[in-house]
């Protein structure tokens, strides 16, 4: 079964929340990423995380925008709101 993780940065206003991050995952990393609910950046913004499974021949549009960042979050088992300062970039 495909995941697909689907991440929206909050911005400096309201008015600037956009998706910034959706990719399609295997099950082994949506279950890890499943415990993330948001990241929040050194700067103040927070990044929401949602994982879902994909629909029966979804075609998902990708957005590569946060891989290695969603990579190392998921291998470092955080769970609930964390934040970039948690995890050695």
């Amino acid at each position: 079964m495909r995941f697909v993780v689907e991440c929206v940065w909050s911005g400096y206003r309201s008015s600037q929340s956009r998706t910034c991050h959706r990719t399609v995952i295997p099950k082994y990393m949506a279950e890890k990423l499943k415990k993330i609910h948001g990241i929040r950046f050194t700067d103040g913004t927070y990044m929401s995380v949602e994982v879902r499974p994909a629909l029966h021949r979804e075609r998902v549009s990708e957005i590569h925008g946060y891989d290695s960042l969603l990579s190392k979050m998921a291998h470092a088992d955080k769970v609930g709101s964390v934040s970039v300062m948690d995890v050695n970039l």
